[in-house]
């Protein structure tokens, strides 16, 4: 239960975060190795339905959260749930479906093996993280496929197909949220035009690829669509009646297409890492705004006014809590410390030092290091 109670607020329904949009272009395909440069380069384990788990060099945004990890299938698709789909996730099916593989993107999503030919690699910079299929086989139509995924830290994703060989038509393509209630097909049924906005010419199931140099880029939402990357305490200091002072900076992102202008953010503590009603307000930013796909840091003075009792605090950030910026997703607006706090004393002890070996009857001495939270 939270420590504080300050006055009700009227908090609006969440919305659903906005489906990101696309585009299609041509694009030379161009095959990444150990040698390109810029890149570190990694080759993940070969076999039959397989998904690793990988760590990105960046905070990913999608569909309103931030991504340090994501999981890589052998079955043709990225996916930021990192528990399920280690295996079991071959069978493509439509989208969106509540069951997994979800908050995905699936490049090619099929039966796929590198167990006896092909590679699945991955290129590693500071402003982008590649996975490429090399020459995979599709076990359900003889396809090999050719393809690179591109994530930028703008959340801006790029999907470029190679050849595909002389395969058949099994795969599917496209993009869904965390829940599987929202979706997007990518590729063109045959004779079709596939878009964002027209999924009428788009293929779902049994898709063939799309020729080599075919390129698709889904973007953020057109919306503003404000977020808290990370929040940061420094300079605490505990007055004698138990008052906190110290110094919060948060990072906050801008992850849609349209800048969110004039707003502000407020900080609070709590006992846990989520917003609610009971949480004492420590600070209030400055009015600022921030351009489309963008980031800003901040920082103000922050104090608790009156005494915090014993126990374990977060510090959280709320960004536009007055929801003045019309965002694409308002249920994505609060961030936190990732390390509580510690109001009063809490000894941990760091470590016990003593004889190596002793005999019967011995009075040996101990050091025990004590820590105070």
């Amino acid at each position: 239960m939270k420590k504080f109670l300050i006055a009700l607020a009227v908090v609006a329904t969440p919305a659903l975060a906005q489906v990101p949009t696309f585009t299609t272009s041509s694009q030379t395909y161009t095959p990444l190795d150990a040698n390109s440069p810029g890149y570190t380069y990694a080759l993940l384990p070969a076999g039959d339905d397989v998904g690793t788990v990988v760590q990105l060099p960046f905070a990913f945004p999608w569909f309103g959260a931030n991504y340090s990890s994501m999981l890589v299938d052998t079955n043709g698709f990225i996916s930021f749930d990192t528990v399920n789909c280690h295996s079991g996730c071959y069978t493509n099916g439509t989208l969106p479906a509540s069951g997994t593989p979800n908050n995905a993107i699936f490049a090619y999503w099929d039966d796929l093996s590198t167990a006896s030919a092909g590679t699945i690699t991955t290129y590693s910079s500071a402003t982008e993280f590649v996975v490429q299929y090399s020459g995979v086989d599709s076990l359900s139509s003889g396809a090999t496929v050719n393809l690179q995924i591109h994530l930028t830290p703008s959340g801006t994703v790029t999907v470029i197909y190679g050849d595909f060989g002389t395969g058949g038509t099994s795969g599917t393509a496209g993009y869904e949220n965390a829940a599987g209630t929202q979706a997007r097909y990518i590729l063109p049924s045959l004779g079709g035009t596939c878009s964002a906005s027209s999924q009428g010419g788009c293929c779902t199931t049994s898709c063939d690829g799309p020729g080599n140099g075919y390129q698709v880029v889904i973007g953020p939402p057109q919306q503003a669509d404000l977020m808290v990357d990370s929040v940061t305490v420094s300079n605490l200091v505990v007055d004698g009646t138990g008052v906190w002072n110290f110094t919060v900076q948060g990072v906050l992102r801008n992850y849609g297409q349209t800048a969110a202008n004039n707003f502000t953010w407020k900080a609070f503590l709590s006992t846990d890492t989520l917003f609610d009603a009971t949480d004492l307000p420590v600070a209030t930013g400055a009015i600022l705004s921030i351009g489309p796909t963008a980031t800003a840091t901040v920082s103000a003075s922050a104090t608790s006014s009156v005494p915090v009792p014993t126990g374990s605090y977060y510090v959280l950030i709320q960004v536009d809590p007055t929801n003045v910026v019309t965002e694409a997703n308002e249920a994505n607006n609060v961030g936190s410390t990732t390390a509580p706090f510690i109001s009063g004393v809490d000894l941990v002890a760091n470590s016990v030092t003593g004889v190596a070996n002793s005999g019967g009857g011995n009075v040996d001495n101990l050091t025990v290091n004590f820590t105070n939270r």
